[in-house]
């Protein structure tokens, strides 16, 4: 009988959180450092809530992006017609 490890809060943590690492030019850190340092935060910390904010406004786009095209197309059905998207979709 093969005895399994018990899995530590590290490993269960590290399966449900992602590593990211790429390099910046010099330049482009300083640019980093100097935003975060007007917010008060790390640069890790600033990536992250921006990481946060870019996501909050990408589900805000498609809620608000919906709605307009339901609410279009409720003025006027039509719409479908003379949407170019649309119409190279059918």
């Amino acid at each position: 009988m093969v005895r399994k490890k018990k899995e530590t809060y590290y490993q269960r943590w590290l399966e449900k959180h992602k590593q990211v690492r790429f390099y910046l030019k010099k330049e482009e850190y300083d640019f980093l450092e100097r935003l975060a340092s007007k917010h008060n935060l790390t640069v890790k910390d600033f990536i992250l809530r921006f990481v946060q904010d870019l996501k909050k406004a990408v589900e805000g786009e498609r809620k608000v992006g919906f709605e307009e095209a339901v609410n279009l197309f409720i003025n006027d059905p039509k719409i479908l017609r003379t949407c170019e998207g649309c119409v190279s979709r059918r």
